[in-house]
């Protein structure tokens, strides 16, 4: 019998304690099935956050599975007077497994459309990332297709601060963007917020770019790309997309030089293992940029919550986002962590976070 989320319950450890802001409180939860039986074994995927919502204030809680059908929660006391507890279960365990067993069994759940044209002929074929060791290690992915081809260079493929601070913040700054359409959302939020940060019409694709804005008057460069495949978007020149790796291997860095990557929501389809080889492949080319020009900055924003369905449950995601973290453990990079950010916020889910 699957977790039922009408009969789980959860209770806070020594409610009647004194609580300081600062502090943290515990919760214990149990999961029941449909017939209010306790569960023998963990896997559920709970998520939990304390609020208030009159001061649209909230923390997230970090949650413990002690794999026996109890779990504990802890949240962090980050502001004075009253706090409500909420405990939401995502995926029961068994959910879970057929999450797990669909990604690393049926990776092909997403394809893509090759256009071959040569010598005024046009060709569309169905297409889907592999890793492949004959490429070389920043790259290690490759569009096959159906017929067997592989694409060419002529090819393509479809698949809160005043601005006067902002623009401070940016003086100076050589700064690459590169990721997916969550890491673009903040290109399109520094343009709206800086009016002298201006876009070039590089007339590319309007998903997938590249993209480039400038501010001649604080001396600012803004570049986002989308990274190599997979990504789904709409047709795009095959040499627009650049993998992360070979981005960073080509920089010079320095203390003007702010990269910023997220590479997660376009590999939830795929097996775990082809994300995690991607991830050490580009903290090689991080670790060494940071070797030659150690005062560059290096940013790397997280997953968010948002993906609700088989294709991108919240469960995959936050898979890829604890081997991320992980995988980049011990080297002197940012984590913005906005999967925290949007696990207690109180906006509803959006893949896109306002």
């Amino acid at each position: 019998e699957a977790t039922n989320p009408t009969k789980c319950s959860f209770s806070v450890v020594n409610p009647n304690s004194n609580h300081t802001v600062g502090g943290f409180i515990d919760v214990t939860l149990i999961a029941r099935d449909t017939k209010n039986r306790i569960k023998t074994y963990g896997g559920d995927f709970f998520q939990a956050k304390l609020f208030n919502a009159e001061l649209k204030a909230s923390t997230y809680g970090a949650v413990t599975d002690h794999f026996n059908g109890t779990y504990t929660a802890r949240l962090a006391l980050l502001w004075p007077g009253p706090a409500k507890v909420s405990i939401r279960l995502v995926h029961s365990s068994e959910a879970v497994q057929v999450l797990c067993r669909h990604r690393e069994q049926d990776p092909d759940k997403v394809y893509f459309l090759g256009y071959f044209e040569e010598g005024g002929k046009q060709e569309t074929t169905m297409c889907n990332a592999q890793r492949s060791p004959r490429l070389d290690h920043k790259q290690n992915a490759v569009l096959v297709c159906t017929p067997q081809y592989r694409l060419g260079s002529t090819s393509k493929i479809a698949g809160l601060p005043a601005a006067e601070l902002v623009s401070g913040c940016l003086k100076d700054k050589q700064i690459l963007l590169m990721g997916d359409s969550t890491l673009r959302q903040w290109l399109e939020y520094l343009e709206k917020t800086v009016p002298t940060l201006k876009r070039l019409n590089l007339h590319t694709s309007s998903k997938s770019g590249p993209f480039e804005a400038v501010d001649t008057q604080s001396n600012t460069r803004i570049i986002w790309r989308a990274h190599g495949i997979p990504i789904r978007t709409s047709k795009t020149p095959w040499a627009d997309l650049h993998y992360i790796a070979r981005e960073v291997e080509g920089l010079a860095g320095g203390a003007h030089s702010v990269v910023v990557f997220t590479i997660w929501a376009h590999f939830t389809t795929y097996p775990l293992a082809m994300y995690a080889h991607r991830l050490v492949v580009i903290r090689r080319a991080v670790a060494s940029l940071l070797r030659r020009s150690p005062t560059t900055l290096v940013v790397i924003k997280s997953a968010n919550t948002g993906y609700k369905d088989v294709y991108g449950s919240d469960w995959l995601s936050w898979q890829l986002d604890m081997a991320l973290r992980e995988i980049f453990r011990g080297l002197p990079v940012v984590l913005i962590d906005v999967w925290q950010m949007t696990s207690c916020h109180y906006s509803p889910d959006n893949i896109h976070p306002p």
